[in-house]
């Protein structure tokens, strides 16, 4: 029998698609623990932003979360599919995981931008409800100043002075109105993820189009011998 000499365009292939397979499985485990944090920390802003009623950055949160958490299907199906060399269902995968990417990075730039609380603190002004998260949050007091509660015979609460402390001098000066509300995390940290999880597409894509072409240099030799 005569023993045929391994085909070298197709080991190179393996080569590169075992490789390639490596790359995924780490980037993968970087995107679900980043994934995780994302989780941790939307779910730990919407807790300190309860008493926030309505608040536009609030409804960001919350976007944020129900993305990130959807998320978590989409990438642990990732994994049986590159096992399985599955290369129609890697087509669709990385075509949702693609979309879900290019959303949370266009979230995470308005997030990453100064909010104008103005909007906010009026319409809670208006409603008869809480300043707290803001007067806490930014030493702020009122809508324009403390004057506001004066001005509509209500008590100054004891969260707009310093440590809870009701001395004049204490008491802050500045209103709610004129905060800006600060991005809680860097646009660099939130493009951190975003990078990786683009990198986590681009590795998928390489992976399914080496299956492709391996598929394709194997039928062309089948092709070959039977001619």
């Amino acid at each position: 029998m005569i023993e045929l000499d391994p085909d070298p365009i197709e080991l190179c292939y393996e080569k590169a698609i075992r490789i390639t397979r490596y790359l995924v499985y780490l980037i993968w485990a970087a995107c679900f623990i980043i994934n995780g944090i994302n989780i941790w920390y939307y779910f730990s802003e919407l807790q300190k932003m309860r008493d926030c009623w309505s608040c536009l950055y609030k409804i960001y949160k919350f976007v944020g979360l129900g993305l990130a958490v959807s998320l978590l299907p989409i990438l642990f199906l990732a994994i049986p599919f590159v096992l399985l060399n599955a290369v129609r269902q890697l087509r669709i995968h990385v075509m949702i995981l693609f979309l879900a990417a290019w959303l949370e990075m266009l979230l995470d730039l308005v997030q990453s931008q100064q909010y104008p609380a103005i909007s906010d603190v009026v319409r809670i002004w208006q409603s008869g409800l809480s300043l707290k998260y803001f007067e806490e949050t930014y030493q702020c007091c009122g809508v324009l100043g403390p004057k506001d509660y004066i001005v509509f015979q209500k008590p100054i609460p004891e969260w707009c002075y310093l440590n809870y402390k009701l001395v004049p001098e204490g008491l802050y000066k500045i209103g709610c109105s004129t905060v800006k509300m600060m991005p809680a995390r860097s646009y660099y940290n939130e493009l951190i993820y975003s990078v990786v999880q683009f990198a986590l597409v681009l590795s998928i894509v390489t992976y399914w189009k080496l299956l492709l072409r391996i598929e394709h240099h194997r039928a062309s030799i089948l092709d070959r011998n039977r001619g």
